[in-house]
């Protein structure tokens, strides 16, 4: 596997321009502030409001903060980068050159237990919806149901993030813990991986399973496709925060409804249980959340296995059934998504 380091240039680019937004967050608190301060509004209504936009305000000043922290940063580890390669500020190192950020880990090709990829695999449209691929004999129906949940909130994601760059060839974007890329160059997958439900052909999850084997292969795991948790596997999809939520902390229904709303991918679980409470649940197994109906009351959660029948079922039900459930993101929010989820309520996920 070879390693190519970031282009300097491009990363103290980045933290001028993350410098920036947070001057212009700092701007935009400043002028709600004195909008909300100067609006005509009176009553028990609009002393909650103010309230309520109060903390909207210390959050979002947190966020502009935390941006400023993150500028700082990137400009330390390009000048950590430019004193390791010898070079001075600006000259961008050797490596990456100007197109990529990150490093670049590249599949040999002939690993055991790996076959060779198909070329244009789809990676957008139905294909690559997680209702028409079937989990293989592989135990990463954790892999494959975050990949379908991010695929189904962000249409341009798969696209964005898996490039063909030859015949059988493909790039995918990946992140570290840090939320950093890594780009994982792939020319084959696992033998008894996920395929097309239609006709057996090979689809992006293939891709995905062979280039997330990779990057948890080089972290220490012997056997990454066989089992393995959803919060980490979106995590290291999307390069944003993930967490799970389990019994009392499961997110109520108005919630789950609103973040699938806001375009945030939501999984489910049963780790732990070989007998779910719902007959057509599968124990040990994930689930990606299709739909919430708040007014209904119903949650609809959608199995990787070859068929992918998607199961509707009460929300009482969902929580008794699953045993956790798992919220992240398709990219990072900006101030004013922070805003808006303080007030829609989903500011805690």
């Amino acid at each position: 596997m070879n390693f190519l380091g970031a282009d300097t240039d491009q990363v103290r680019d980045q933290g001028t321009r993350t410098s920036d937004g947070a001057g212009r967050l700092d701007e935009l608190i400043s002028a709600l502030r004195g909008v909300i301060t100067q609006a005509r509004w009176e009553g028990p209504d609009a002393d909650s409001f103010r309230d309520r936009a109060q903390s909207a305000f210390q959050e979002a000043g947190g966020a502009g903060d935390m941006l400023r922290a993150r500028a700082d940063e990137l400009n330390g580890h390009a000048d950590e980068q430019d004193q390791a390669s010898g070079d001075g500020p600006g000259s961008g190192g050797s490596g990456g050159g100007s197109e990529d950020e990150g490093k670049t880990v590249t599949d040999d090709g002939d690993a055991q237990g790996t076959e060779p990829l198909e070329e244009d695999i789809p990676v957008e449209g139905e294909d690559t919806q997680l209702e028409n691929t079937g989990q293989g004999g592989l135990g990463d129906c954790f892999l494959l149901a975050s990949v379908g949940s991010v695929a189904q909130m962000d249409e341009d994601f798969l696209e964005q993030h898996v490039e063909e760059v030859e015949d059988g060839v493909y790039r995918v974007t990946l992140y570290d813990e840090n939320g950093d890329e890594i780009h994982y160059v792939v020319e084959s997958t696992p033998e008894d991986g996920a395929r097309l439900d239609e006709n057996g052909d090979q689809s992006v999850y293939s891709i995905y399973e062979r280039a997330y084997q990779m990057h948890m292969e080089s972290l220490g795991h012997e056997d990454p496709l066989n089992g393995g948790s959803r919060t980490e596997a979106m995590q290291t999809i999307t390069g944003q925060e993930a967490n799970s939520y389990s019994g009392e902390d499961t997110p109520p229904i108005e919630v789950m409804e609103q973040l699938l709303e806001n375009d945030r991918p939501v999984t489910a679980g049963t780790g732990g249980q070989n007998e779910p409470a719902h007959p057509d649940i599968a124990g040990q197994h994930a689930y990606k959340v299709s739909e919430v109906d708040a007014e209904a009351g119903t949650v609809t959660v959608v199995n990787p296995w070859p068929g992918n029948e998607s199961v509707t079922m009460t929300y009482d039900e969902y929580v008794e059934t699953f045993t956790s459930t798992a919220v992240g993101r398709t990219e990072a929010p900006s101030a004013m998504d922070r805003i808006g989820e303080i007030f829609d309520g989903t500011a805690g996920y």
